[in-house]
């Protein structure tokens, strides 16, 4: 039996977060993202009556979500993707593992975690994922070099994602801190 309307509405609405951030994932422009959640959102209720369950549904918006995100990136820059296809297909992998977590936990984690950042990093991840700076536009508001702004938005990307991982409850993943 295919999924109702309600039912795939009412899932797109809960996994919204984990969608935006897959689609954020490959392509790197917070109102193009949008475009495509909103794009595959669409597609999925005309898709309904092929769509068997939740977790059916979440594997095809996975999929949408992906080549349109691709080609979206791809028509937006005309030039390479930010992330290769072989990593995205990893990153796939990673995401649907997700899928059975709640968004809330994910979320709650990321809250506590960013609260923990020193002032400036949280200024950083605040310009650069809310405010949608490119990493140029970035150092030139912070005042620092290009290079030193990457160098330290990667220390707080690392950062975040060993606080997330210990606040869930998952292995470092190899990731380790600098002293």
């Amino acid at each position: 039996m295919a999924i109702t309307p309600e039912e795939l509405v009412q899932t797109l609405i809960e996994e919204r977060v984990k969608v935006q951030a897959f689609i954020r994932s490959i392509v790197p422009d917070y109102h193009l993202a949008e475009d495509v959640f909103q794009e595959i959102s669409i597609l999925a209720l005309r898709s309904v009556s092929e769509i068997n369950d939740r977790e059916h549904l979440m594997a095809w918006v996975r999929r949408a979500a992906r080549h349109r995100a691709i080609n979206a990136a791809k028509k937006a820059n005309r030039r390479a993707l930010p992330l290769d296809e072989g990593l995205v297909s990893m990153l796939e992998k990673s995401w649907e593992e997700l899928d059975h977590r709640p968004v809330s936990d994910s979320a709650e984690a990321l809250e506590k975690c960013l609260g923990l950042l020193p002032p400036f990093g949280r200024r950083l991840v605040h310009l650069r994922y809310t405010e949608g700076l490119t990493g140029d536009q970035l150092a030139q508001q912070v005042g620092r070099s290009t290079s030193s702004t990457y160098v330290t938005l990667s220390r707080v990307h690392s950062s975040l994602a060993k606080c997330i991982r210990e606040r869930l409850g998952r292995p470092s993943m190899g990731v380790k801190s600098r002293g």
